[in-house]
């Protein structure tokens, strides 16, 4: 074979084997199944993710685990995902009592210097005080080492709302550097975090945003409405999650009344795409 064709050859497998960034402009849920492994792997112990052996991590593989971060009652990891071509952000949900005295917390603080923000002040602590100061750098260091590449960030439950919370951190720091890469949102049975004016503040940056919900699952129905809490955008709300029908909401408006139900079940939050949140093999 001669040099010519032997390289052309070259590129054909380069470019068929190379890792392509998966689209997040719209919603697919083989994509969003892969998010929820992330979720609920961030729930196992912090020596089979950074060996990456637990028992969601077999369904990623290829994934390189950059840090876990196991502080003041928090979990998450950040790494690179070589099939995908993404940074992976991903935050653990309710797992122990201080956990849920932050959720319960509904007392609104203001964001940042936005005029007319409130947000939960619970969610906006454990991501600015607690998380922000060790994980921050590292995922700066990320972006930075990954020139170009996007970013996606997931959570279930409490991790959900402290994901969209470093979105909003990652959306500044990278309008800082004037690197205008892809920051992607799935989350999983997220509570309401921010009023309407910070709901409409995050959608505006954070475009492609899946606010996953299941049946009739209670956490995303608090904080309630009348306390001026809103959610984010765009929801799809699974109405039978063993047929896995959905409906998708309004980009627009996260409390779209299309997607408007009853919560009353704790079951159907810890049982999304009809995969049960466990980290037992």
């Amino acid at each position: 074979m001669n040099s010519s064709l032997f390289s052309f050859f070259t590129f054909l497998l380069l470019f068929f084997t190379a890792s392509t960034s998966v689209d997040n402009t719209v919603y697919n849920e083989k994509n969003a199944r892969r998010h929820l492994h992330f979720a609920y792997g961030s729930y196992c112990n912090v020596s089979s993710l950074q060996t990456w052996t637990c028992k969601w991590c077999s369904h990623i593989p290829g994934f390189e685990v950059k840090r876990v971060f196991n502080v003041n009652n928090l979990q998450c990891f950040v790494g690179y995902d070589k099939t995908n071509n993404e940074i992976i952000i991903s935050f653990r949900g309710s797992h122990n009592i201080p956990n849920w005295i932050d959720n319960i917390d509904t007392i609104s603080v203001k964001y940042r210097n936005i005029k007319g923000s409130e947000v939960h002040r619970g969610f906006y602590e454990l991501w600015m005080l607690d998380l922000y100061p060790h994980v921050m750098p590292v995922i700066q260091s990320l972006i930075n080492e990954k020139k170009g590449v996007n970013i996606a960030l997931n959570g279930h439950s409490m991790g959900g709302a402290v994901a969209q919370f470093a979105a909003l951190s990652i959306y500044d720091y990278t309008t800082h550097i004037n690197n205008r890469i892809e920051i992607a949102c799935y989350t999983f049975g997220s509570p309401r975090w921010g009023n309407k004016m910070m709901a409409n503040y995050f959608n505006d940056r954070i475009n492609n945003h899946w606010r996953i919900v299941n049946e009739e699952d209670i956490v995303p129905t608090v904080p309630f409405r009348r306390f001026g809490f809103y959610h984010t955008s765009t929801a799809v709300w699974y109405t039978d999650d063993k047929s896995l029908t959905f409906e998708e909401c309004a980009a627009t408006d996260g409390e779209d009344s299309k997607c408007h139900y009853i919560g009353y079940s704790a079951k159907d939050h810890l049982n999304y795409l009809n995969v049960y949140e466990s980290c037992d093999k």
